[in-house]
């Protein structure tokens, strides 16, 4: 029997006039989506902004962000809904089907960036099967040409489907939102933002 594919890769670059023009490497950026469907724009925080670390309860934590080259570190709590799409799962493919519309809202947990950059909070993502490729595809619909991301979707051995969607600045910030699809057709999971004091991938 085939199995759903471990991991489908999407991969999305934002194409900017001042991307062409030469953005100094220096200048943090971070994205604000105006609306759950709205328009993108980034905006810039020069390192005179002084964006800072909030020292975090356990000092372990901030040694693990040092090890990393982490400048400072925010975490999100995900939740969503899911909205099956049209194509029923294959008889001969077994495991979790992620296939339709995945709506996460991550609030802040723990805010450790001061001040914090603007991530989207509202996202939403169209995951569609490939029947000739017997692929899975994951799709930013919220805004697809806005950003650069790194998107798949995997099963585990729970039986849920499990998504990890990572969002790269034009910098050396990044989001990522990690949603679990539940039973029941809620999404939950954890989101975190992190900047890096140099590029990180």
């Amino acid at each position: 029997m085939r199995r759903l594919p471990s991991a489908s890769l999407a991969r999305l670059v934002l194409l900017l006039d001042s991307m062409k023009s030469g953005i100094l490497r220096s200048s943090l950026l971070s994205l604000t989506c105006l609306g759950t469907l709205g328009a993108c724009q980034l905006d810039s925080f020069e390192p005179g902004d002084g964006v800072m670390r909030i020292a975090n309860e356990d000092p372990a934590k901030d040694v693990r962000l040092d090890q990393l080259g982490i400048i400072c570190e925010s975490d999100y709590i995900v939740t969503g809904t899911f909205v099956p799409g049209a194509v029923a799962q294959p008889d001969d493919m077994n495991g979790c089907w992620p296939v339709g519309t995945w709506t996460i809202t991550a609030t802040p947990e723990f805010v450790g960036c001061s001040p914090q950059p603007e991530v989207p909070t509202d996202l939403i993502y169209e995951v569609t099967f490939d029947e000739d490729a017997s692929t899975i595809n994951v799709t930013y619909v919220s805004d697809p040409g806005a950003e650069r991301v790194n998107l798949k979707i995997s099963t585990a051995g729970d039986g849920l489907c499990h998504g990890s969607m990572e969002h790269f600045g034009l910098d050396f910030g990044v989001w990522s939102v990690n949603p679990t699809l539940q039973l029941d057709n809620t999404l939950l999971g954890i989101g975190k933002f992190s900047l890096y004091d140099e590029e990180p991938f």
